[in-house]
């Protein structure tokens, strides 16, 4: 089943060069997800009262265009399949003008269900509940495999604050690709067009975190994120 939304890019979302924040562009997916599973009858309120919730596993994001200031953006999704533990929800954008819808990009997502109480997967392959929303249409992407440590040029450390903390009580999703941007510094503007990004680890409010990754001037920009105690919690590769 096919699901469509609508989100609208404001002051606010863009960068220097008037193009929406890859970030910002991870949260309107990430919501959308959102919304979309509300919608379904089995979004993150529901699986609260159950004492569960739904996490973010991996997201590939391959874009032709990134959306600009005042695009309105429709966005197509649908769940592709459930696999055990972890659902695949798929989206097409199309920038919408006068009348004209033209595709700027597809997306990927992972997705688990996690038990709140042990922070353990919860197998949902076969219950009717998720079963009769999927779709099934594939769409292509290119995965990546996970970066080289041994091109890892820079390092920087990270405190999870308080605004980085969502209702699972840990560091929202998104804001691994703030934290990542933001390692850059400010004459970095990010023009990649595909970017995976994985998640393996929770991190939690007060937690130092370390981001190691390679020269932002390399063609392929990989990042790794390192939890307090030593483990990799989150990795992405950016593809200019």
């Amino acid at each position: 089943m096919k699901q469509r939304y609508t989100f609208h890019v404001h002051y606010a979302d863009v960068d220097i060069k008037c193009k929406i924040k890859p970030y910002i562009l991870e949260e309107q997916i990430l919501n959308i997800a959102c919304r979309a599973a509300d919608d379904c009858g089995f979004g993150i309120p529901d699986l609260n009262r159950e004492g569960k919730s739904w996490v973010l596993a991996r997201l590939q994001v391959a874009m032709d265009e990134y959306p600009i200031l005042k695009d309105d953006i429709e966005v197509e999704t649908w769940i592709e399949s459930n696999r055990f533990s972890f659902s695949t929800r798929n989206f097409r954008l199309w920038r919408c003008t006068d009348g004209q819808h033209e595709l700027i990009g597809v997306c990927k997502s992972i997705w688990a269900i996690i038990d709140l109480k042990t922070r353990e997967n919860v197998n949902i392959f076969g219950q009717e509940q998720f079963a009769r929303h999927v779709d099934g249409e594939k769409i292509q992407i290119a995965a990546f495999k996970h970066p080289d440590k041994n091109t890892i040029a820079g390092e920087y450390s990270y405190t999870i604050q308080y605004s980085d903390i969502d209702q699972n009580g840990h560091c929202n999703s998104a804001r691994y690709m703030q934290i990542i941007t933001n390692a850059f510094g400010k004459t970095y503007v990010p023009s990649f067009r595909h970017f995976q990004i994985s998640y393996s680890h929770e991190v939690r409010f007060g937690e130092c975190i370390k981001v190691k990754y390679t020269p932002a001037e390399n063609d392929n920009v990989q990042v790794l994120i390192y939890n307090s105690t030593g483990d990799l919690c989150t990795s992405a590769i950016l593809i200019k």
